[in-house]
């Protein structure tokens, strides 16, 4: 990509569906972050896919804003070192069958199993702030 103007993700966007046979004609929407070259009004790459297919309506990502909360969140000391302790009791649980079977034991005896979805455990990824597009 040239530039990182509207105009020109726009373009590239439509470049890059096409060669892998994708047609802007059945897309029904857009979802993009708050930047201005993404969701600006008049030059963003959404005003820009309205005007050619009317159907195409957008949608502001708000997972994005979400990620860039946590990710702020996770630099304060005591939410990062619970982040910590949940990872090393994630990583403890999951690779030993042993240690998951006693906590299995553990839960279905002193919980009404009735009432709490069995979930397995899972490891918890790091936020990131960094945005860009790959092609």
């Amino acid at each position: 990509m040239v530039s990182t103007t509207g105009s020109e993700i726009t373009k590239t966007l439509k470049h890059e569906l096409e060669k892998v046979g994708l047609s802007f004609d059945n897309l029904r929407g857009q979802g993009y972050d708050g930047g201005s070259n993404m969701s600006g009004k008049y030059n963003g790459v959404q005003a820009l896919i309205l005007n050619e297919y009317p159907l195409a309506f957008y949608t502001h990502y708000f997972s994005h804003s979400l990620n860039l909360c946590l990710s702020k969140a996770c630099e304060v000391s005591a939410i990062k070192n619970m982040n910590g302790i949940i990872g090393t009791i994630c990583t403890f649980f999951s690779s030993s069958s042993k240690q998951t079977e006693k906590l299995k034991y553990i839960i279905e005896t002193t919980l009404d199993v009735n009432t709490v979805k069995k979930k397995k455990l899972k490891q918890l990824c790091q936020t990131s702030e960094r945005r860009y597009i790959n092609f």
